[in-house]
């Protein structure tokens, strides 16, 4: 097989096949039409991981890439170092997202060159911008984010982290460096699917999961001298694992470090309490909207008795000979909380120039119908 940008290997499972693209897409190397012609060759009965390492490159060869990988379907995308701009895009075509953990996703707006007048420039323009909504569409398509975010944060050029990545859902999962990182992660992640529903409730979680630890899990110390220096090791790649998630909720709670040391609670205890507590919410929250539900049952029987009583005086009048009263108009107490689309966006960009994402993002969930783009 001649030099190219891309490769196929058996993996250690003789059921297993890896295909790698270590380098930039398209005319730089071979074309989408010759690496698609290999990866369709893959039988069926295959598990694919398709691993990435590379700057981007052509939109339509990544596109036909893409495409490719979608309509297998159950490939697993390995983000080894970097997924930048096309590749990036082709991430999202995976069943299954992975990244390394010092991996990179980079996402931003398609750029092109153009020879001609200025009808040519504007030409191009257009062209660029229906491209864009293409890319904005795979992302949503995987990212837990409005479009408009993802649009913003194209127009930035935004660099991700992996834990960043996992947090706002372009991936799916984080491949640790250590086992206390991947306990980290799993405890950051169950700790933001809490903080997106129920902020409130996220500091007595915290407290009430580290209440289950050891005092030397607590203050993250190891206690066998000979395990200081993977201690060091492991810890920092914990930190930087969890800072983006409950230190971000807060500072004053202890936060449990996975793979605990000797005498702490176990992961999976863990992990028991945390699903424990999101159960608990769910019943919560569904016990929440029966009350509400029976609150707009109570409503409406006022409104049909208010009703009977106007019906009642207006009968007594005319028998009476006395002139109606005017009527006062019925308030409708809804109308003064409708919002148009307009101010649900600036409440929802209020919110994220404040630097409440988390609240953002459960605005814009509850508030999807009514916003337009």
């Amino acid at each position: 097989m001649e030099s190219k940008w891309f490769n196929f290997r058996a993996a250690a499972d003789s059921d297993a096949v890896e295909v790698l693209i270590y380098d930039e897409i398209g005319i730089w190397g071979v074309d989408a039409e010759t690496f698609l012609k290999e990866f369709k060759s893959i039988p069926e009965n295959k598990q694919v991981t398709l691993r990435l390492n590379s700057p981007g490159g052509s939109v339509f060869d990544g596109w036909g890439i893409f495409q490719a990988v979608k309509e297998r379907g159950n490939v697993t995308v390995m983000v080894d170092g970097l997924a930048a701009s096309m590749a990036s895009v082709i991430a999202m075509a995976g069943s299954k997202i992975k990244m390394s953990e010092g991996a990179m996703l980079m996402i931003h707006n398609p750029w092109s060159l153009a020879i001609g007048d200025a009808e040519a420039m504007r030409h191009e323009a257009d062209v660029l911008d229906k491209i864009k909504e293409g890319i904005v569409g795979a992302y949503a398509s995987r990212a837990d984010l409005s479009n408009e975010d993802i649009r913003m944060m194209m127009d930035e050029e935004t660099w991700l982290t992996a834990p960043e990545a996992l947090e706002q859902g372009f991936i799916s999962e984080v491949v640790s460096f250590s086992e206390k990182t991947q306990a980290a992660q799993a405890y950051a992640k169950a700790i933001h699917q809490i903080a997106d529903k129920w902020p409130e409730q996220v500091p007595s979680v915290l407290t009430s999961l580290a209440g289950g630890m050891s005092t030397e899990a607590k203050d993250n110390k190891i206690s066998k001298p000979e395990e200081q220096n993977s201690a060091v090791a492991t810890q920092e790649s914990s930190d930087s694992s969890v800072t983006d998630s409950a230190e971000a909720v807060t500072e004053e709670i202890p936060k449990p470090i996975g793979g605990h040391p000797a005498g702490s609670a176990p992961v999976s205890d863990i992990s028991q309490k945390i699903q424990a507590r999101f159960d608990a919410f769910e019943t919560e929250i569904s016990n929440l909207k029966t009350s509400l539900a029976d609150a707009e049952k109570d409503v409406e029987t006022f409104k049909a008795e208010a009703q009977q009583v106007k019906d009642e005086m207006k009968r007594l009048e005319a028998l009476a000979g006395v002139a109606p009263a005017t009527e006062v108009p019925e308030v409708d107490l809804a109308a003064g909380s409708a919002k148009t689309s307009n101010e649900l966006w600036d409440e929802y960009r209020e919110l994220k120039s404040k630097g409440k994402f988390q609240e953002a993002s459960a605005f814009y969930r509850e508030h999807k119908a009514e916003m337009t783009d």
